[in-house]
């Protein structure tokens, strides 16, 4: 995790909002796109939170996620078209 990153993440932990929302509104577009990369990039790879990755894969499979919590299974996620029966 790179300083910027760190310091972003540890006003939004510690800081009130409008502390962390000037800080945000300090920076460029491209280090506001750097910034959302660099923490989408450790939440999609941390092996303890599946979270994002379900929700990629149910919604690619086109059902719709839900926000309640995931078994294993994915028996909790509503169709997002009907099933075709044969």
């Amino acid at each position: 995790m790179n300083n910027e990153l760190y310091e972003v993440i540890k006003a939004y932990a510690t800081k009130p909002h409008k502390e962390l929302a000037s800080l945000l509104l300090d920076k460029s577009k491209d280090q506001l796109i750097a910034l959302f990369n660099g923490l989408i990039t450790i939440y999609i790879n941390d092996k303890n939170s599946s979270l994002l990755r379900k929700y990629i894969t149910v919604s690619l499979a086109e059902y719709t996620p839900t926000n309640t919590k995931s078994g294993g299974n994915f028996t909790d996620y509503i169709p997002a078209i009907p099933a075709v029966r044969a």
